[in-house]
């Protein structure tokens, strides 16, 4: 019995191993539910310069949602330190994705997403990031 057991993990490890990149690449970095009706969400996170992201905002049903969202940025360019802060509008219809790039080219030291959304009617709504790899 043992002996399967371990034949079992040793499979399991292998097989995360030899996953497509596809796989990887669609990781949820951060998620918020809310079962309120007219509820809000509140999700906020740091972001790898490099790749790419997606917000995801589901619910049961299509609901109809309003948010807004803001990312902050600081890197240097051309040796010189810069911040900035580029926001987003996130209107929609559940279930509704929205694709999250870096906002400028240079080396960034950080990046961080923050969104508020709010659903118009109904209740359920819930919010991820998905990291989608590097761009």
């Amino acid at each position: 019995m043992a002996s399967r057991i371990a034949v079992v993990v040793a499979v399991c490890a292998l097989a995360s191993l030899l996953a497509p990149p596809s796989l990887a690449r669609s990781n949820v970095i951060a998620q918020k539910s809310t079962k309120v009706p007219l509820g809000t969400v509140y999700l906020r996170s740091g972001l790898r310069p490099g790749h790419w992201y997606r917000i995801d905002v589901t619910s049961s049903g299509h609901q109809p949602f309003s948010g807004y969202g803001t990312e902050y940025i600081i890197g240097v360019a051309k040796g010189s330190l810069f911040t900035g802060s580029p926001s987003l509008n996130l209107n929609g219809t559940t279930p509704r994705f929205f694709a999250v790039t870096q906002p400028v080219k240079a080396k960034l030291s950080e990046w961080i997403l923050a969104v508020q959304i709010q659903v118009k009617k109904g209740h359920n709504l819930t919010v991820r990031f998905r990291d989608m790899g590097k761009h």
